[in-house]
């Protein structure tokens, strides 16, 4: 399945896209997201933690040390979607170097996402403070790491979610939950080291989030082993435990009892719960416990999607459906907790997929469509844009910046602007907390990009720069360590945008760009498509799926499909 579809997933192995998504979300928190006391979501964490301990929570050495975080990671998930809906909080596995992408995946303590793994988290955390240095005279102000050399030495997820198999089932929950800690105070304080290494000053690094969905997701597989049911009832799941005072007493600040704001007076947002409130027992949904079934395949001669691991397929155009040039896409089936629309159904007559909430489906086989056997799958829909717009590209003739997107750029050189041998920039737009310098435009006259905040642009199409329909645009500048290609300027006499570390320069205003005054700009570059691929539509008059991105398509019902009413639904191309 694709972005959106709530499953929390190994952190290194999501695409860049959705990396960046998820570092600007946390910027969001830290920067532009305020609860009514003038306190940012983001620092509100720390805050959070500090008061439960204050409070006498039994945040870390007690039974309530899962429920209380699990309840704390569930309420950060919930205000990164506030940010972009489509966000899940994604786990680091901490049996991985998240310095190396060990196991095919992504370095994670990089400048790309989550900041050095020694010294000062530097960019793009490098604003993330720590209040260490004050209260403690260490000289933290902003959050640090030392992470140790070589992966971590720590217990296997198996050891950890079978701890205590072998016990009486009251005894069961206490065993897990003394490795599991064991394992936290590890990568905590063993492994990754610095700000996270300090309970008292953990949460301010956005890392630590991370480091606590791994804690989860390790509870969960412990919970839902299929021989042990009675994990999922709250009243059975802390077995021996779940006498404990904390066990039974309310979830501390949320419900108020703390006086902490937002969940105390005068804002009253408190939600009372305990450890065995349904909502803190049910397990949040993790990749290992998701049912995603690959082989479906895009027909290239009726656009619709349909299951390739059966014979007998038919399709409208005749004969069998072709899946020549089709990606191979993965769906989700029979998971409850995914996000996105239920009830797509599989067709046993003809292969395809359709909606079966509706009646009147129309099966290229004859009748309607016959669901027999089919699991219940989950589509993710009208998926949120990135906040970086990519297919920005670089005029070898003139070294300007200009988008390739859209057809009729006009380059100061004379023609079109030329791209051969430009990478594929990606620019953060609309994006307030983002970094970098502000009030860049797209020019909808020669597609060109340039400074809106000064008067006096020239545009190669003539007369100044337009830019109605442009985003608000920011890019960095000056900032130490940001990853990408530097050496961007910007043109005081045509406020426009070119790289400078090549000769031959051309500004539309006559001669070649003049930088005096401008800083040094850092695009990014190159970053990997995602493997989501929206564009795949509804059609209401035979309820299948088709891909609205091409020409051509053959609806069961005659004609083409018609999409009218449908939301734009993204697959997971794999």
């Amino acid at each position: 399945m694709a972005i959106g579809d709530g499953i929390r997933r190994n952190v290194a192995k999501i695409s860049a896209e959705e990396r960046y998504r998820l570092i600007y979300a946390f910027l969001a928190l830290d920067t532009i997201k305020f609860y009514p006391d003038g306190v940012s979501y983001w620092d509100k964490q720390e805050d959070v933690h500090k008061n439960a301990h204050a409070a006498g929570q039994d945040v870390h050495v007690g039974p309530a040390f899962l429920p209380w975080h699990r309840e704390l990671c569930n309420r950060l998930e919930g205000l990164l979607r506030e940010v972009d809906p489509a966000l899940s909080l994604h786990y680091w596995d901490w049996t991985t170097d998240p310095r190396t992408g060990a196991g095919g995946g992504a370095a994670l303590l990089t400048n790309e996402f989550m900041g050095s793994p020694s010294g000062n988290a530097g960019f793009p955390l490098q604003n993330f403070e720590s209040s260490e240095g004050v209260e403690t005279g260490n000289g933290h102000n902003f959050i640090w790491r030392d992470v140790i050399p070589g992966p971590p030495v720590i217990a296997s997820d198996t050891s950890i979610s079978t701890a205590g198999n072998g016990s009486p089932n009251a005894n069961q929950y206490p065993a897990m939950d003394q490795a599991l800690k064991g394992a936290h105070g590890y990568a905590h304080s063993g492994y990754i080291r610095g700000t996270i290494g300090q309970p008292h000053y953990s949460f301010h690094d956005p890392f630590v989030f991370l480091l606590h969905s791994d804690v989860d997701r390790l509870w969960a597989m412990w919970q839902l082993a299929p021989a042990w049911p009675w994990r999922l009832d709250p009243n059975q799941v802390y077995g021996a435990d779940g006498s404990a005072p904390s066990i039974n007493s309310n979830l501390e600040p949320w419900s108020g009892g703390t006086g902490m704001r937002p969940w105390a007076p005068p804002d009253n947002q408190q939600v009372v719960k305990t450890p065995k409130d349904p909502s803190v027992v049910a397990p949040p949904l993790y990749d290992f416990h998701a049912n995603e079934q690959s082989n479906w395949r895009w027909c290239r001669k009726c656009q619709g999607l349909f299951f390739g691991g059966n014979p007998g397929s038919v399709c409208p155009t005749g004969g069998s459906h072709d899946s020549a040039g089709s990606g191979n896409y993965s769906l989700v089936q029979n998971t409850p907790r995914a996000l996105g629309q239920n009830n797509w159904r599989w067709c046993h007559k003809c292969q395809g997929l359709f909606f079966g909430g509706n009646p009147g489906s129309l099966c290229p086989a004859g009748g309607n469509h016959d669901t027999a056997g089919s699991g219940n799958y989950s589509l993710v829909q009208n998926v949120p844009p990135s906040p970086l717009q990519s297919h920005w590209r670089w005029c070898r003739k003139c070294q300007g910046l200009f988008f390739g997107g859209n057809p009729g750029s006009i380059c100061p050189s004379g023609g079109p602007h030329i791209s051969i041998g430009s990478g594929n920039y990606s620019l953060w737009n609309n994006a307030p907390a983002a970094h970098g310098q502000p009030n860049w435009r797209w020019c909808r006259k020669c597609q060109g990009f340039f400074f809106g905040g000064n008067p006096g642009s020239h545009c190669p199409a003539g007369g100044a720069h337009d830019s109605t329909g442009s985003g608000d645009y920011r890019v960095v500048d000056n900032i130490p360590g940001p990853p990408g290609q530097s050496n961007w300027r910007w043109c005081h006499k045509c406020q426009g945008m070119y790289f400078g570390g090549n000769p031959g320069s051309v500004c539309p205003t006559g001669g070649t760009h003049d930088q005096t005054g401008s800083g040094n700009y850092t695009l990014l570059q190159n970053i990997p498509p995602p493997p989501d691929q929206s564009h795949w539509r509804w059609c209401r008059k035979c309820q299948g799926l088709y891909f609205g991105g091409n020409p051509g398509s053959a609806c069961p019902a005659g004609d083409e499909h018609d999409p009218t009413g449908s939301g734009n639904y993204s697959l997971l191309q794999i």
